[in-house]
């Protein structure tokens, strides 16, 4: 991995990125496993062998053996017959190791340290047939730029998204499987697919049988530890192609949900599905399983799956279509730009919102939305807890007082520790700056540019690195705050407000310039909400300071049009009504330029100009000088910078 992607960590997401202990994987016959894992080991490092039938390549026995290769009578009782059946001894090349597929949501560690990494597969890195099989590119979430990461030789581990929420759970080792708590989790699973009517019980008869496994994980919740157990298909031993992409909401988007909430005076709730995944429509191919030992039989038996288990590449996606299928049903709107938002109209106005991050949902909406949408679903799908007024939603804690809404991750900061020079020579380094990322982006803007600068940082030495990362870590921790959604009084009459500042080559490799931008909803009563901020390293090197400026304000105006495009659809405006977009700059050469049809020296940023001075020519946006002293934007660019103007804006909802 390139040293400077940053390696995020969170708490209870899509990745939860904290310091965690590794998920127990255990498979459904142990004994059996590790047989077959030695012999692949044996037959991994020799030449491989031409295979006559390239489709039999997972369970296909001829005949069931014993641990002695001796031919097993065909009518012994099931249940025995399936403990001793033995994958045959068939030539496995390294290529067939478990990577992710192209478009999946997932997490992944490096080998090198045990920082959860969330990411989305964009393409292959190689050919399927050629030594960099195992290469893929990956978009991180929270970066621009991808990585290419070798899966075969550099990944420790990796999850897709549908099993973050067991990352930071605590391993329950082999030795206490035989516990009543780890029985009736198990027990739990089994009943949940029986009653969810997972699988259909046919006799077995050579078909190919995909493999299971169990992951068993325990929590501490509510000061009980709780122990859960999820019955998984190996989902890499399928051979078809099926497509695996499920969206996840986009942070503007949850952030306009807590505005618009606010705005409208409505209640928000979380709610927690039970066994999502075995709850979805009906799986669209035949997929045979081979049943756990825990569910013995009186003769030899597969699984034929009616539903898209946890485990299949597409089980996440299939879970996703089905809450949509039925919210559309109940007449609500599908966001063009945020898959992940619903919406419903009553009488042409905003009625209800609705979020879905896998098997969490968040919503919030009016008398008439609860009873003809959420009680609809709450009908269709078995629901656990539903919280409101506070609660905690991928990794967020949600505080709705009054009429505002406040969201905060004290107790995510309260876990940060200063680091020793032995932490350093551990190579904790990444993993802290990952941890800092990871507030910074969602609750804590005034920590943006420190982390940037940790993340593009030059080899220090050991001493000056733990200084600087010590005190980053005090400034997360003296300066907390909450973030506030205050009432707005009205959708109507609303606009954007853009702060945007750029540093000319400041960051530590002397040619690179620093770009940043906060975005906030302004109502008529002049309060604010935030909505997105960013402090990265602006994507070209530049010339000057007018060229970093104009840059930062393009990134800046990008994000500006996707949160104005998404709000529009919410509100539905009137025909050729559109929210302005008011952007606010302390250089005042870039200001000038915008306003005057005097061609610069720069060509290239010429270009860069004429998208901003269309824009402004039609009224579309219009862009302001101001004194430094205003810019509250300052902090995500530079070091040293005052932040508390930032903070002031974002803790009380008041302009600056």
């Amino acid at each position: 991995m390139p040293s400077k992607q940053l390696n995020v960590n969170k708490n209870n997401v899509q990745p939860v990125r904290e310091k965690i202990h590794q998920t127990a994987i255990y498979d459904s016959d142990d004994e059996e496993e590790n047989n077959n894992r030695n012999v692949e080991q044996n037959i991994e490092e020799q030449e491989p062998v031409q295979i006559e039938n390239d489709h039999q390549q997972n369970i296909q026995p001829p005949q069931m053996q014993n641990d002695d290769n001796e031919q097993v009578d065909q009518n012994i009782a099931p249940g025995a017959a399936f403990d001793n059946l033995e994958e045959p001894v068939r030539p496995k090349e390294k290529k067939t190791k478990d990577i992710p597929h192209v478009g999946e949501n997932i997490v992944y560690k490096m080998k090198e340290n045990d920082t959860w990494v969330k990411a989305k597969v964009v393409s292959k890195g190689g050919k399927s047939s050629g030594k960099n099989w195992a290469y893929l590119n990956l978009q991180d979430e929270n970066e621009d730029a991808q990585v290419g990461i070798d899966f075969a030789k550099d990944v420790q581990e990796w999850r897709t998204e549908q099993d973050v929420d067991e990352v930071n759970a605590v391993v329950v080792p082999q030795s206490r499987h035989n516990e009543n708590q780890v029985k009736h989790a198990k027990q739990i699973e089994m009943d949940n697919w029986k009653s969810f009517k997972v699988y259909d019980e046919i006799p077995y008869s050579d078909q190919k049988l995909m493999s299971t496994r169990w992951v068993i994980t325990e929590k501490e919740m509510n000061g009980e530890r709780k122990v859960k157990a999820r019955l998984v298909v190996r989902g890499f031993e399928e051979e078809n192609e099926v497509k695996s992409d499920s969206p996840t909401v986009h942070k503007e988007s949850l952030r306009l949900f807590l505005a618009i909430a606010s705005t409208s005076e409505f209640d928000i709730h979380s709610i927690d599905i039970k066994a999502a995944f075995l709850q979805g429509k009906e799986i669209d191919r035949i997929i045979f399983v081979k049943p756990p030992k825990e569910l013995s039989s009186d003769k030899p038996v597969a699984w034929k799956l009616n539903k898209c288990v946890y485990g299949l590449i597409d089980a996440s996606r299939n879970w996703f279509l089905s809450v949509k299928r039925e919210l559309l049903q109940l007449e609500c709107i599908q966001s063009k730009l945020d898959p992940a938002i619903f919406y419903w109209h009553k009488n042409n106005n905003l009625e209800g919102l609705f979020l879905m991050h896998v098997d969490d949902f968040l919503w919030a909406g009016s008398e008439h939305f609860k009873t003809q949408v959420i009680c609809q679903l709450r009908d269709k799908f078995d629901c656990g807890k539903e919280l409101d007024s506070s609660f905690r939603y991928i990794g967020l804690n949600i505080q709705h007082e009054g009429n505002d809404i406040f969201l905060q991750q004290h107790d995510y900061t309260d876990e940060l520790k200063q680091v020793d020079s032995a932490d350093i020579k551990n190579g904790i380094y990444p993993e802290i700056v990952g941890q800092l990322h990871w507030i910074a982006t969602q609750s804590r803007p005034d920590l943006c540019f420190d982390v940037l600068d940790l993340s593009t940082s030059v080899q220090l030495s050991e001493a000056k690195t733990q200084s600087k990362l010590n005190k980053v870590i005090r400034k997360a921790k003296n300066n907390s705050y909450r973030i506030k959604y205050p009432n707005l009084e009205s959708l109507k009459n609303i606009e954007l407000i853009l702060y945007t500042d750029a540093s000319y080559a400041n960051l530590s490799d002397r040619v690179s310039s620093a770009g940043g931008y906060v975005i906030f909803l302004r109502g008529q009563n002049g309060k604010n909400c935030p909505i997105s901020w960013s402090s990265k390293k602006i994507r070209r090197v530049v010339k000057s300071t007018l060229a970093a400026e104009a840059l930062s304000l393009v990134d800046g105006l990008d994000a500006c049009y996707f949160v104005r495009s998404i709000l529009q659809e919410m509100i539905k405006l009137n025909a050729g009504e559109s929210i302005p977009i008011n952007c606010f700059t302390d250089n005042k050469s870039l200001c000038q330029n915008i306003h005057s049809t005097k061609l610069i020296s720069e060509k290239r940023l010429c270009l860069d100009l004429a998208s901003i001075k269309e824009s402004v020519s039609l009224g579309d946006i219009t862009v302001t000088w101001i004194k430094t002293s205003s810019q509250i934007s300052d902090c995500l660019t530079k070091a040293g910078a005052d932040f508390h103007p930032l903070i002031k804006v974002l803790s009380t909802g008041k302009g600056p």
